[in-house]
């Protein structure tokens, strides 16, 4: 049987792993992109996604723990899995709104908006 912590450990590992190959594609797709785009747009973008990703680990993380939940309770526990479901829409809710405080917060502290206004 797998502790939580272990579980929230593999969903932000599985995360971690799904941004780096991001980056890894924006840095291969980094010649299409340039050849529209300023660097400093495209610096931008980056960070933008950077940021994003970075700020979803949480949410993403709980939901892969859920998903191990239902997987463990099976389909015959359709009482148990309905009860995990609906208690964890409210933390889905807090996480979404941090994350959006979050990302509103970054937005107006920088000057991120300046670049997307310039062009």
């Amino acid at each position: 049987m797998i502790s939580s912590t272990s579980r929230i450990i593999s969903g932000s590992y599985a995360g971690l792993t799904r941004n780096f190959f991001s980056v890894l594609i924006n840095i291969i797709a980094l010649p299409i992109y340039l050849s529209y785009w300023s660097v400093d747009l495209y610096a931008t973008w980056i960070l933008l996604l950077a940021i994003s990703a970075l700020i979803k680990i949480p949410i993403f993380s709980y939901q892969i723990y859920l998903e191990n939940e239902f997987l463990k309770l099976g389909k015959n526990k359709k009482d148990e899995i309905s009860e995990i479901l609906y208690s964890s829409t409210l933390i889905i809710f807090i996480l979404s709104i941090v994350v959006l405080a979050i990302t509103i917060v970054a937005i107006k502290s920088s000057d991120i908006l300046y670049f997307f206004k310039k062009y």
